[in-house]
């Protein structure tokens, strides 16, 4: 048995500190994970860009409602809450607001909180919000609208027009006021304004110098030896060992390079490299080149996040210019500059500064030693200072652990196993093993010299056995540990709309469910429509029933992102052979079963019939193959698919793609065992991975192309001296081709008819009044609505209109939102709120009704059949006003997803 106790790692996540960011995708790290588009934006794409670190929300093709808003985020009473975006595009016309939501425990709105608008490009924040008492969670929301727009919760945004921003935040503080940040920028000498110290002459360099540039400012200037430079090679400076660097840590790389235009013509285009290194300042790895393709004399900016690998303590930047093409003499003098390089530990890009950086009202910067020879601080001073998000997670790996882990394609992986360890008890206060936080585990890959991840997942139950009879106290206690990968999550997600395609997946199923994905390569969430509902079925369900309909693959992998390829390719995280030599004997499955061949299909269809209801649909026919049928008899399969009523032959093809790769029963490499605690060579293969198996059985060699189906790894460590371990990993495998086990979806809801999705908006037909000094039901609406079709289309959607009140007939989730227009501005207060069963649920108060004549009020949940919503305004102006009608006046508005 192997020695495993130092190359298998559990970790347990810790709770979030105070001053923690409690977001964790802040710069579109994850794509658009985390944030989803407003429940009355059913037309803007949300981007996450995680090489430029930037989230983008841009409206479609037609003008509308444009704001993006967070998960929820857990919250505690009584402490303060503070938040930043920082603005990088924002289109011309429009503006940008920042605003928070607090929820009860039940999602019901409680408070809310904006920052002034902005339409320039600069941050966006508040502090100091005091969170309340009954608050459950927050959610951070951004609002694209025009800048004429006076309401900055709903937002009214030009067709295409867009705003991205980064370093999105939401910390929580037990005091009022903003406590100081301090970061460090670690390059000693980075500025050159007292010298070169620290840098030294590269490749076909023949000295450095100091040199004064346009405005005052200090640059590097490199001048070259005379040599011949070929394609691909360059001359370069090197700069100082940055040291302090931590292996796994991120890092904010920036360098500003330019080279002059020759005069005999000649171009050569700034680049740079950077390599890391040890103590011993021994290179780990490859240095890493970086092109700017830039040949016009201008200054180039290398900015970018980079991140240490392990065993990494200092980094080396070296600037310079790289030529392209046929070789070239390059004369003696040549030049290019470098300036404004800076490393600051940091997954969000940070701008350049030193000590000699000029104080600010919100930062204060010093040298930490010798000026221009010192890295050098930026203290923050009053202002929201942005901070990284930090997921803190703890080794929990006992002195003794055995533990098994199961992946099998879209079902819920586990983690389950034993820890003895009697610090590790989660029946001791200060355990770090507690259901519900998250769990990881990792293994050590001798070939790229890291850690990778092999589960990702939340710990359940665990227990503790206490055993008296044991010789050796740090044995006499057994903790059992069981957790869920996040296929779980997705299953604990309701997601009723159904998507047709692949691309629908993000907006109807994915979005806030708590699991970041990769849908056919994208990250984004872009506008979808449902084909279908299913009140009953959960995210996890309609991945499912998406791959299905388009034959496509889906799988969590072990980082905890799900993982979606209409068309599979060619796929491997190993090797992509493996023969006799590479798995044990005893381990090794060969069969041939009819059990495993399909012949006949019976398709059922969900579709949205012209009543808006959903139904199922059974195909008029079984499809088979004949041919397979006489021979083996038949053997069915169960598909359901989403379609559309025009729809004519999904269900055939849907069918037939079945049948190409399953009709024909063969001699089967149904499972290889590993061991992977010897030989990691095939420890690290994903579910999917297209692998040539080769096997010797009684009827000769057999080969096949095989996807990997099944994962199981089996691991015993031990931490003492002399301990040893086991690790076993059994593969399980399916023919290329072969589709994944069906997927059983969950009933259609019953009871309650369904109900349409869609949109109703009705104006007051007739004047109204509304009365001063109190609130006042909403007046004007005749209880037949604006007209008879009104009130058919508000009952498609489950809902029924009478004397100011809303009843919501089908349960499900809706926005029902009001608007006020007055037919003239006048001096006081108004107010608009919406009440749920007779408690506020919504309020928008309007100091300033003289210039602003609207108001608004929305209000987006799950609401329950029977459910009543009373629309009321308030009028504390001193005397009754007039509401305006007509499609430009006072109206409600009711919105089905």
């Amino acid at each position: 048995m192997a020695d495993l106790a130092d190359d298998i790692k559990v970790e347990v996540q810790l709770p979030p500190e105070e001053g923690d960011n409690l977001l964790t995708n802040t710069s579109g790290q994850y794509g658009a994970w985390q944030w989803a588009p407003d429940s009355l934006t059913t037309n803007v794409t949300i981007t996450g860009d995680p090489v430029a670190r930037t989230i983008k929300l841009q409206r479609g093709g037609t003008a509308g409602s444009t704001g993006i808003w967070t998960d929820p985020l857990p919250v505690t009473p009584g402490m303060y809450a503070n938040a930043r975006v920082d603005l990088t595009a924002i289109t011309t016309g429009h503006k940008v607001t920042l605003g928070l939501q607090f929820y009860n425990s039940a999602y019901q709105v409680i408070s809310w909180h904006y920052s002034s608008p902005s339409t320039a490009l600069d941050t966006l924040a508040f502090s100091s919000v005091t969170i309340p008492g009954t608050a459950a969670y927050a959610r951070l929301f951004v609002v694209l609208d025009k800048t004429a727009d006076p309401n900055p919760d709903t937002g009214s945004a030009n067709a295409n027009a867009l705003a991205t921003f980064t370093k999105a935040m939401v910390t929580e503080v037990t005091g009022a006021g903003l406590p100081s940040v301090v970061r460090t920028n670690l390059m000693p000498n980075g500025g050159f304004q007292y010298s070169t110290t620290g840098w030294t002459v590269g490749q076909n360099i023949a000295s450095i110098s100091r040199f004064e540039y346009v405005g005052g400012a200090w640059v590097l200037r490199a001048d070259t030896s005379e040599t011949t430079l070929s394609n691909g090679e360059g001359c370069y400076v090197h700069g100082p060992y940055v040291s302090d660097i931590v292996g796994g840590e991120n890092y904010s790389l920036r360098v500003d390079v330019r080279v002059d235009v020759m005069t005999d013509g000649h171009t050569l285009e700034p680049t740079m490299y950077y390599c890391w290194y040890n103590d011993s300042n021994a290179q780990i790895g490859s240095c890493t080149f970086v092109d700017s393709g830039v040949t016009d004399g201008s200054w180039v900016q290398f900015w970018r996040i980079i991140t240490a690998p392990a065993g990494a303590t200092k980094l080396r930047i070296n600037p310079g210019m790289r030529h392209r093409g046929p070789p070239i003499l390059v004369a003696a003098g040549w030049d290019f500059d470098v300036d404004s390089v800076s490393v600051v530990q940091s997954s969000a890009l940070m701008p350049y500064w030193d000590g000699d950086t000029a104080d600010t009202s919100s930062h204060v910067y010093d040298w930490t030693g010798t000026a221009g020879n010192s890295p050098s601080t930026r203290s923050s001073v009053g202002a929201v200072e942005y901070v990284e998000p930090d997921e803190q997670f703890i080794d929990v790996t006992g002195g003794y652990n055995q533990f098994t882990i199961e992946r099998d394609e879209l079902d819920i992986s586990t983690m389950n196993g034993i820890v003895v360890d009697p610090a590790l008890s989660p029946a001791r206060a200060d355990s770090m093993i507690k259901p519900g936080r998250g769990i990881r585990v990792w293994a050590y890959r001798p070939e790229t010299e890291a850690f990778e991840r092999l589960f990702t997942g939340k710990l359940g139950p665990c227990s503790v056995e206490y055993d008296p009879l044991e010789d050796e106290k740090r044995n006499k206690l057994k903790i059992t540990v069981t957790s869920t990968g996040r296929e779980s999550t997705l299953a604990q997600a309701s997601r009723p709309g159904v998507a047709l395609t692949a691309a629908g997946l993000p907006a109807l199923a994915l979005s806030s469910a708590g699991v970041p994905w990769v849908v056919d390569g994208s990250t984004a969430i872009t506008p979808a429509t449902s084909v279908a509902d299913n009140e009953s079925a959960s995210a996890l369900d309609q991945v499912a029933l998406t791959r299905d309909t388009v034959g496509g693959t889906a799988w969590i992998d072990p980082t905890g992102t799900l993982q979606f390829e209409t068309t599979l390719g060619a796929k491997s995280t190993g090797p992509d052979t493996m023969g006799p030599a590479d798995y044990s004997a005893a381990g090794l499955k060969v069969g041939f079963s009819t059990d495993n061949l399909i012949n006949q299909v019976l398709v059922t269809r969900l579709i949205r019939a012209s009543d808006g209801s959903t139904e199922e649909r059974t195909a008029g026919q079984t499809y088979e193959d004949g041919a397979s049928v006489r021979e083996w008899g038949a053997h069915s399969y169960p598909l359901t698919i989403a379609s559309t009523p025009g729809a004519t032959s999904d269900a055939e093809v849907a069918a037939q793609r079945i049948l190409d790769g399953n009709a024909t029963p063969t001699l089967a490499i149904e499972q290889v065992e590993v061991n992977s605690a010897d030989e990691r060579t095939h420890a690290f293969h994903d579910l999917y991975d297209l692998v040539t198996v080769t096997a010797d059985t009684i009827d000769g060699e057999v080969i096949k192309a095989l996807r990997i189906a099944r994962r199981k790894d089996e691991f015993t460590t031990e931490k003492r001296p002399g301990g040893q371990g086991r690790w076993r990993t059994t593969y399980g495998f399916k023919v290329e081709g072969v589709v994944a086990s069906p997927s059983i979806q969950p009933p259609l809801s019953s009871g309650a008819p369904s109900a349409a999705r869609g949109t109703v908006t009705t104006y007051i037909s007739t004047a109204a009044s509304v009365p001063t000094g109190g609130w006042a039901t909403t007046p004007g609406f005749s209880t037949v609505l604006d007209s008879a079709s009104d009130t058919a289309a508000l009952a498609d959607l489950g809902c029924s209109y009478s004397s100011g009140v809303i009843t919501v007939t089908t349960a499900g989730f809706l926005t029902i939102g009001i608007r006020y227009r007055a037919g003239a501005t006048v001096a006081g207060l108004f107010a608009a709120r919406l009440l749920v069963n007779g408690t506020s649920a919504k309020e928008i108060v309007d100091p300033s009704w003289n210039t602003n004549c609207t108001i608004e009020a929305e209000l987006t949940r799950h609401f329950d059949a029977n459910d009543q919503i009373t629309m009321q305004i308030y009028n504390n102006t001193g005397a009754s006003r007039a509401l305006n009608t007509g499609s430009t006046g006072t109206s409600f508005c009711v919105t089905r997803y």
